[in-house]
């Protein structure tokens, strides 16, 4: 929401258009606007590193005040643009769930607003996962948290 915020505080022509969409309808801005699966995950990442700018510009001044033990969440973080940032305490954290779980939170989320129940359909949530999860491959065991659980990368 922040970086919208930011987005639409400048000229219409230099908006980024990624920043008004989301992580499973990003793919609209990708050639002519047609869904297919890589269409899906260029979008996604497009999506995300431009969300992502606004973080980075974030970092520096939490480090030079001290803080520590910060927690960034959200979809946005994909490993390929965290990465440079898992030095010294940082760790690189990833969540997944199943598809039986994912149609529980998103059906309880949406409930009966279809536009968003089709937008963030399964399959597309599930492209997105995987995604994230084959990004993840790049990231040092080191700078993983105990909680992350390697075996949820044989979908891969």
């Amino acid at each position: 929401m922040a970086a919208q915020e930011i987005e639409a505080a400048k000229p219409k022509s230099k908006r980024n258009p990624f920043v008004f969409l989301g992580s499973c309808d990003s793919y609209t801005a990708i050639g002519d606007g047609s869904f297919s699966e890589q269409n899906l995950i260029d979008g996604f990442n497009q999506y995300a590193a431009a969300v992502f700018r606004l973080v980075q510009n974030i970092i520096p001044k939490l480090e030079v005040q001290g803080a520590q033990n910060v927690l960034f969440e959200g979809v946005q973080l994909i490993p390929s643009l965290v990465k440079p940032h898992l030095n010294h305490r940082n760790k690189f954290i990833l969540v997944t769930t199943d598809e039986k779980k994912l149609k529980s939170n998103r059906d309880g989320l949406f409930k009966d607003n279809q536009e968003l129940l089709e937008r963030y359909s399964i399959e597309r949530l599930m492209l997105v996962q995987t995604e994230i999860m084959r990004q993840s491959l790049m990231i040092p065991n080191n700078v993983k948290h105990p909680f992350y659980d390697d075996r949820c990368l044989r979908v891969v």
